[in-house]
């Protein structure tokens, strides 16, 4: 989660001929007037001023060097050099003492760590899972992790466990739905095995007040788990003492922020972030390092049930006409539904169809029967249909760049998960 943000200094002369550097850093807004600006790098939190990491906040650094290795004056356990490392199978921290319950090593990474080698990762690293930011804010694409598709696929490719969080900026319950369904947009076709955290620890999220942050913490987490994920939530120790400390919130997983030696939630907790100054093979620069105090890891992905449309079918945004209509699927149409709520099934998407008007065609889980999808992206404006040839009726047109989840391919055609057809022939594998 460490991030980054450019300082421009503009050179004045005043009066007496000095030169006086002034710096200026974007903000994040908050009002509606400026709602298109672009949020990345202006976190500011506990731990981020202005986008830039604070030092002052990480007590480890004061217990190990700047590459991790334990100071002199440190129990080195029989000759280990490194804090936070594993041996004779126990892990260490910053001090050399035993991290009592924790039972594998992790980190968290974003596009700040730029082009991970993760080959070096896999087999020269002592990491046994990894949380990838998935994104941040609202669900716009501009606010995506520039990293996140190339990391999962990674993760996926070399078999390495991963969950994936969003770094919140919300301020009202309608924008921490929007969040949500910013992550569920993004896991279409990932396979989990971690859940999906809601970074909760921005100032603007700050200023909204104790109740406030409940009900955001409550909208995400319900309607990430009503998509068949695991949901939990990633803040401070501070944050979830003061926060985060009502009893609606402990049945989600949590993932402690503590920069210190030793973690000293007094609730239930999996993950536990403990430095922001961990080194790892196939990463320039310091990363986070996490530890998980479950005994395993599962699949959290959700499972998935392919159905068929009977009639053209609206989709909403919650289980029942008074929701928000967002479209129709065309009859006939494929879509997966991830759990059924009192007559209304939850889409992979996040969306609400009538189970009235579906008929199922294949009960496969989409960790097994969706391995064989994958990711394009598109190589030129590209038009979409509803079959799979030009004789179908097209329904509108991707542009260059648009990455889509292939579900299916037919004579060079691939359907989507949207349930349309694009010509594979402008797209290219990801």
């Amino acid at each position: 989660m460490i991030k980054r943000i450019f300082r421009f200094a503009v050179i004045g002369l005043m009066a007496i001929t000095l030169a006086v550097p002034v710096i200026t850093v974007p903000s994040l807004a908050t009002d509606s007037s400026s709602a298109e600006q672009e949020v990345e790098g202006s976190a500011d939190s506990w731990r981020f001023s202005d986008g830039e990491i604070n030092d002052e906040a990480d007590n480890t650094i004061y217990n190990e060097n700047r590459d991790g290795t334990l100071q002199t004056e440190v129990d080195c356990i029989g000759g280990c050099t490194l804090a936070w490392s594993k041996l004779n199978g126990l892990f260490y921290n910053s001090k050399g003492d035993v991290i009592s319950g924790a039972t594998r090593k992790g980190m968290d990474v974003s596009s700040w760590q730029k082009d991970i080698d993760w080959v070096q990762v896999k087999n020269s690293s002592d990491i046994d899972f990894v949380i990838l930011r998935c994104g941040y804010g609202n669900d716009k694409t501009k606010y995506d992790d520039k990293k996140f598709l190339a990391n999962a696929q990674a993760c996926e490719k070399y078999g390495i466990p991963y969950g994936v969080y969003l770094y919140s900026y919300a301020d009202s319950v309608s924008d921490a739905r929007s969040e949500a369904k910013h992550t569920l947009r993004l896991l279409a076709g990932r396979k989990l095995s971690y859940p999906v955290y809601y970074d909760l620890e921005d100032k603007v999220v700050k200023k909204q007040g104790r109740s406030q942050i409940i009900k955001f913490a409550c909208e995400y987490c319900t309607i990430i788990e009503n998509a068949g994920y695991d949901a939990g939530i990633y803040a401070s120790l501070t944050w979830f003492n003061k926060y985060l400390n009502d009893s609606s919130l402990d049945k989600y997983s949590k993932w402690v922020a503590q920069w210190n030696s030793t973690c000293t939630y007094s609730k239930n907790f999996r993950l536990w972030q403990c430095t922001s100054n961990g080194s790892v093979a196939g990463i320039r620069g310091r990363v986070d390092i996490n530890f998980d105090f479950s005994s395993s890891v599962t699949s959290s992905s959700p499972t998935l049930v392919q159905y068929k449309t009977t009639d053209n079918l609206n989709y909403r945004t919650g289980p029942g006409t008074k929701y928000t209509r967002k479209g129709i699927y065309k009859k006939g149409t494929a879509i997966y539904i991830s759990k059924v709520t009192n007559g209304w099934g939850m889409l992979a998407n996040g969306y609400y169809v009538s189970m009235k008007y579906v008929k199922k065609t294949t009960t496969a889980a989409s960790s097994s029967s969706q391995s064989s999808s994958y990711m394009v992206k598109t190589t030129d404006n590209l038009n979409y249909r509803t079959g799979a040839g030009t004789k179908y009726k097209r329904k509108g047109t991707y542009k260059k760049g648009k990455i889509l989840t292939i579900v299916s391919t037919k004579n060079g055609w691939g359907k989507t998960s949207s349930g349309y057809y694009v010509y594979l022939k402008y797209t290219k594998k990801l």
